[in-house]
């Protein structure tokens, strides 16, 4: 199978298990690039992680773009982003008619599914959390650094301007990089 064939499915399925948003689908998305396929280090992973939070559009984009570039240059980035944007939009598509021709018990049936996927939602996105805490646990100096960066988002300014906690991490690193290499 070609590389680009084999990318086009992984981040097809990428995008058919993304429920809940690109930080519920992180373990996921973690799963199929780093131990699945071995494309990503655990290293890269996190960074892939950082730099999608750090620049406009979903993680699960920035990764798709990401990997196919490293794996099979701009076609690969751009096969794999499209396989990951597309495969939703023709998806909800047909949910949306299906939905349409459906009766009134079929709605209520839907929106009891979707108050039902909200605590799901939410364990995928405490699972994110470990999955990204996993690369700092042992190092304390990043312990610190995320304990200030959620104490600063107690204050009014920051959570008006959350890109500010971003750049006082991104500088706080930089700082800190001599204590931090490993």
């Amino acid at each position: 199978m070609s590389v680009i064939l084999t990318l086009i499915l992984v981040f097809v399925k990428v995008a058919l298990g993304s429920f809940g948003g690109g930080l519920a689908a992180l373990p996921f998305i973690q799963y199929e690039l780093c131990i699945t396929r071995d494309w990503l280090t655990l290293q890269e992973f996190s960074e892939v992680v950082s730099l999608a939070q750090m620049t406009p559009g979903p993680i699960a984009f920035t990764s798709a773009t990401f990997v196919g570039y490293k794996i099979a240059g701009f076609w690969g980035a751009f096969f794999a982003s499209a396989a990951l944007v597309i495969t939703p939009i023709l998806l909800l598509m047909f949910i949306l008619f299906l939905i349409e021709r459906s009766s009134g018990k079929l709605r209520s049936n839907v929106e009891s599914f979707q108050k039902a996927m909200r605590p799901a939602v939410a364990g995928l996105v405490f699972s994110a959390f470990f999955t990204l805490a996993k690369p700092i646990l042992p190092q304390p100096v990043l312990w610190g650094i995320l304990i200030l960066c959620v104490t600063l988002l107690k204050l009014e300014f920051c959570r008006k301007y959350p890109q500010l906690i971003i750049l006082f991490g991104a500088f706080a690193g930089l700082f800190c990089k001599s204590w931090l290499i490993s």
